[in-house]
């Protein structure tokens, strides 16, 4: 009885630790600004669409601490996807920072992405090649605690507040890029078109892990029920 008592604890421990689920942004916002030129809409223009986050297919992480993460992983594995994206990035890189009380020293929530929406690697001029077109999103809600963890559980913003929306922008980009003979990446004709959001609606699912004082007085309360029954 004993031993059935303890695998199902084990069992019952399993269930109560839950993974991470995939994050899914709803945007629409406004061209604001062009840089270098700028390239796709035109000032004023209405933009909007769906990006998903996936970090348990993260590659790996370029730093962590016990506030703050950044991922990264190869545009083919779908850590981030977007409803721009062609479906044919086969290369490149995609990151995802996550800063939580953390942001620039302050108490702050920010959470940045970098999704490349497609990537040419056969494209060629003057020297130049791999050209590539992408989306950045930077969030960022002033005064408000919004991401609970560094596992981005528990999303539920819906907002078209424009106040807490100023803090907050997205870029789609374009550029092209070479490798010189020491290996250092030199970027060329790199285009940005900014846009501010109208509306951002971020949701993840809800993940509940009980607190350790909880599940031990769980166990301990099953262990008294079946002691009694044998002593009885």
């Amino acid at each position: 009885m004993i031993k059935n008592l303890f695998f199902g604890l084990a069992f019952l421990g399993l269930s109560l630790t839950a993974s991470a689920g995939v994050v899914t942004i709803e945007y629409s916002g406004t061209v604001s600004n062009h840089s270098n030129g700028g390239w796709g809409p035109d000032i004023g223009t209405q933009v909007g669409g769906v990006i998903t986050i996936d970090l348990s297919k993260s590659s790996g992480k370029v730093w962590e601490n016990s506030n703050s993460i950044g991922h990264y992983a190869f545009s083919s594995n779908g850590m981030v996807t977007s409803s721009g994206n062609t479906g044919t990035v086969t290369t490149g890189t995609d990151f995802v920072d996550v800063y939580d009380n953390s942001y620039q020293g302050s108490n702050q929530d920010y959470l940045w992405l970098n999704e490349n929406i497609s990537y040419d690697s056969f494209w060629t001029s003057s020297g130049y090649a791999w050209k590539y077109t992408g989306i950045q999103l930077g969030i960022l809600f002033q005064g408000l605690n919004w991401i609970t963890n560094l596992s981005l559980d528990n999303l539920n913003i819906n907002t078209a507040d424009p106040a807490l929306l100023n803090s907050s922008f997205g870029v789609f980009t374009y550029g092209s890029h070479r490798t010189d003979l020491n290996g250092n990446v030199i970027f060329s004709d790199t285009r940005s078109t900014l846009f501010k959001f109208d509306s951002l609606k971020i949701t993840s699912p809800l993940v509940n892990v009980p607190e350790s004082g909880s599940v031990a007085l769980l166990l301990m309360g099953m262990l008294g029920v079946i002691l009694r029954r044998r002593v009885v």
